[in-house]
């Protein structure tokens, strides 16, 4: 910030130097002299800042407004430690300007225009860049005028849509450090409907533009997306909801790579909306099609791999499938007390499955084989927990819906689970 050489170009030879403020004597131990203290203090700041805005604006007078482009455009020629100097005092500059009146967004286009012609930086030194722009775009997202948080969201998007078009490489989430400022801004706008909406649609165009490039990031999108869930507005829980159904449908393969449980427990705040049925319905049966995806092998969390005898790597061996109960063992579980009824659905499914394999009735397919592994306990637990925590919805079309897809997931892929599992 060079307000300091500012004051000194213009202030000394226009209105001369302004003297600090006197400290009067036994002020701290006289309320009244304190007061008066701190009042000429702050009259002295007032002038103090009076001075060196209108230093500024001679100064731009002398400035051709094109050398003033050139400074912003040039500074990709600036090395990692000058631009990140750089942009921390054009932050600090914005900021002090978003808080004036009145408010002027000068610097925070400038900001916008400077990580644009920045972006072909490598990560490590945009990593330091973003440390400063995160913070700015967080509070300028936050703030009290209405017009300028918009503003600062709908920047922050252009941003993210130019960056997302760059793959993002292995073992990095910066990504998730990127898209973090849309998290914070929806959770801290929750008295603005129109902060949170433009949230969503942001994220929304994201998507549909750049979902191929999209890694780390969603779960960004997803934190987002379970938030809104439980929206007091119908318009930002229905957007966000067909942009969460878009994306199980025609992304699963991308998302569930890494994010299958995010994916689950966003279904499942949606599935426990209280203000629209439909859109619950929709998030039982998106549930159920998750459990459909899981069971057939199309989560890549589940494939193990081993390393051989030469250090290459090679698919894990199943484990061998554990005899399945005798029919009276699975009568003697169900009439076990401390059986439950899920427990004889898996038991009977399991017994009924078997007898029709020995009889020739049914396809030796070889189907994923789900034991009590961290793995495998880390997806089918908050499917089925998601699932369960729904049948105790208010309305019971919900609960009805979420039953039938709860047994349906039990009764279909019941048998490829492990006694421990």
């Amino acid at each position: 910030d060079s307000s300091p050489a500012v004051t000194g170009f213009a202030g000394s030879a226009r209105h001369g130097a302004l003297p600090p403020p006197k400290v009067l004597p036994g002020a701290s131990s006289n309320p009244q002299l304190a007061a008066e203290a701190q009042a000429a203090q702050a009259q002295a700041q007032a002038e103090r800042t009076n001075y060196e805005d209108e230093n500024a604006r001679i100064l731009c007078q002398q400035v051709d407004p094109n050398v003033i482009d050139l400074l912003f455009s040039e500074t990709k020629r600036l090395n990692g430690d000058a631009i990140v100097e750089f942009v921390r005092c054009l932050c600090a500059v914005s900021e002090r300007e978003i808080e004036g009146n009145p408010p002027r967004i000068f610097s925070l286009q400038k900001i916008v225009e400077n990580a644009h012609f920045n972006l072909g930086r490598i990560r490590l030194v945009w990593n330091r860049i973003w440390h400063h722009l995160q913070q700015h775009f967080r509070k300028v997202g936050c703030n009290e005028n209405l017009d300028i948080a918009m503003y600062a969201v709908d920047s922050l998007r252009q941003l993210s849509r130019k960056f997302l078009q760059k793959d993002e490489l292995a073992n990095f989430n910066f990504q998730r450090s990127f898209l973090k400022p849309f998290e914070e801004i929806f959770k801290k706008n929750r008295a603005r409907r129109q902060i949170r909406e433009l949230v969503v649609s942001c994220l929304s165009q994201l998507i549909q533009d750049r979902a191929a490039n999209i890694r780390s990031g969603w779960k960004n999108v997803f934190e987002v997306f379970s938030a809104a869930a439980n929206d007091a507005s119908e318009q930002i829980v229905s957007l966000s909801f067909e942009m969460t159904r878009r994306v199980v449908a025609d992304h699963h393969a991308l998302v569930f790579e890494q994010f299958f449980v995010e994916t689950v427990n966003c279904l499942g705040e949606f599935a426990n909306n209280r203000l629209l049925k439909d859109v619950c319905l929709k998030a039982v049966l998106l549930l159920g099609e998750c459990g459909d995806h899981l069971a057939q092998g199309r989560v890549p969390l589940l494939e193990r791999k081993r390393i051989a005898a030469d250090g290459s790597l090679s698919p894990a061996r199943p484990r061998a499938r554990s005899r399945p109960p005798a029919p009276a063992a699975a009568e003697s579980t169900a009439a076990a007390p401390a059986a439950t009824s899920v427990v004889v659905v898996v038991a009977a499914t399991a017994a009924a499955t078997t007898a029709a394999a020995a009889a020739g009735d049914a396809p030796t397919t070889e189907w994923p084989l789900f034991t009590d592994s961290k793995a495998h306990m880390g997806v089918w637990f908050p499917l089925l927990t998601a699932l369960s925590r729904v049948v105790l919805h208010p309305h019971v079309d919900v609960r009805t819906t979420a039953l039938q897809q709860l047994f349906q997931v039990l009764r279909s892929y019941g048998e490829r689970f492990t006694v421990e599992l």
